[in-house]
């Protein structure tokens, strides 16, 4: 695993998860990246196609002892659209598989 080749050296993690409905979508067609962010291109941890907990138990296993960054890239519909409910659900995602 690319986690154990680099352990020691990976110095900070940031956590993405992706709709694996876009990975067909983005490969056939020139998908404007902000329109791919306003469709949902980003899900909560745990809800997409990556292997977050997989990445999680890897860098447990090398005793990776950095910051974790949890990032939600949305594009907010207006100034009162608050995406707090994406961010609670990946941090009850995130949480567990860190203690």
């Amino acid at each position: 695993m690319v986690l154990e080749l680099g352990a020691g050296r990976i110095q900070h993690v940031h956590l993405n998860d992706l709709d694996p409905s876009w990975r067909s979508r983005c490969a056939s067609t020139a998908e404007d990246y902000n329109e791919a962010v306003s469709l949902g291109l980003f899900k909560p941890l745990g809800e997409g196609m990556a292997k977050v907990d997989r990445v999680v138990e890897g860098l447990r296993s090398t005793r990776y002892r950095g910051w974790y960054t949890l990032r939600q890239e949305t594009r907010l519909a207006s100034a009162d659209d608050r995406p707090l409910g994406r961010i609670s659900r990946s941090l009850e995602y995130l949480l567990p598989l860190l203690s």
